[in-house]
């Protein structure tokens, strides 16, 4: 799960330009890094295209922070492998 993460991360640095030091697993992706919903729908899909899976039936409302995206993504790879 830590490749996952670190990839979570690593885009959410890059890509919305967030400081590594307020990253962490608890971070809530819209309170503390202030990801509206587009910018949601854009991390879904590059997590997507990176673990070939599909998130599409995620419930969004339920994922409030890095842990909860990072172990949804977990869970449909381990989906996609059986």
């Amino acid at each position: 799960m830590n490749d996952i993460i670190n990839y979570i991360k690593k885009i959410i640095k890059k890509k919305f330009k967030i400081s590594n030091k307020k990253i962490s697993l608890k971070s809530e992706l819209k309170e503390d890094l202030k990801l509206d919903s587009l910018d949601f729908v854009e991390l879904i899909m590059l997590l997507e295209e990176k673990f070939n899976i599909e998130l599409f039936n995620i419930e969004s409302e339920k994922i409030k922070n890095i842990y909860d995206l990072a172990s949804c993504v977990k869970s449909e790879i381990k989906k996609n492998k059986r």
